[in-house]
């Protein structure tokens, strides 16, 4: 049902030392907030197939999308690129597949991007551990009912965090998102990353969030101003 998908961003020149090779947390948390509400979800780690050609990931990503009605996909300012290219494939396959964007760089330009890309369905504005899955149960609904989203527009407008373009041509945000409890938070879904193609040697594990100061070449404090620290339980529960 759903595909969450990092773009490929590793240099040959990083290959060789294990430093560069974390997975994107970001979309863990989600697939584990998916799961834990038994809705189907894959995730396809591009960095994993460091060894692929262009024409090589492009059909990776088509036989993938195949099999799923979402696809979320995340993206920092130097992947940005990437991921519109991603997002054009796969409408180029199929219109009807749903394409949402996340992360720092769509948070800060989700106007200019919703104004200029005609590819993007839907983007989760700073932390989406809440707007995504409230997103995701919405499509289900409207899906199952072989409905119009241009019917549900009110709907959509309850969830914090969400930006569009409405049938009218409209960008709507429906405002900022609450501030996720971090402690909350089920444990990233590492086991959801291929096997087949492991590439990680590095286990990060975030214990904070936010960030007080106002460093002008930092977005921390701009996709969270409010400071959250991990419990110490929480934390070894997880390196555990």
């Amino acid at each position: 049902m759903i595909l969450l998908i990092n773009p490929k961003t590793t240099k040959l020149s990083e290959l060789q030392t294990d430093f560069f090779r974390e997975p994107n947390l970001g979309i863990l948390y989600l697939a584990s907030i998916l799961d834990q509400k038994n809705i189907p979800v894959e995730i396809l780690d591009l960095e994993q197939y460091y060894g692929f050609e262009n024409d090589d990931v492009n059909e990776l990503i088509i036989e993938k999308i195949k099999q799923h009605d979402v696809i979320g996909i995340t993206s920092l300012t130097n992947t940005f690129h990437l991921t519109i290219r991603i997002a054009k494939l796969i409408k180029n396959y199929s219109r009807k597949k749903i394409v949402v964007l996340g992360g720092p760089h769509v948070s800060f330009k989700y106007d200019e991007i919703l104004n200029k890309e005609n590819v993007i369905d839907f983007i989760c504005v700073k932390e989406s551990e809440n707007s995504f899955p409230e997103l995701i149960d919405l499509i289900i609904g409207v899906l199952n009912k072989n409905g119009l989203f241009r019917d549900y527009e009110r709907e959509l407008n309850k969830i914090k965090g969400l930006a569009y373009k409405n049938f009218k041509g409209e960008i709507v945000f429906t405002g900022f998102p609450c501030t996720v409890k971090i402690d909350n938070l089920p444990l990233p879904a590492r086991y959801l990353l291929s096997q087949e193609n492991f590439y990680y040697r590095v286990a990060s594990v975030i214990i904070n969030r936010g960030c007080p100061n106002q460093c002008s070449f930092c977005s921390r404090q701009k996709m969270s101003p409010v400071v959250r620290i991990r419990s110490l339980d929480s934390i070894l529960s997880e390196i555990r």
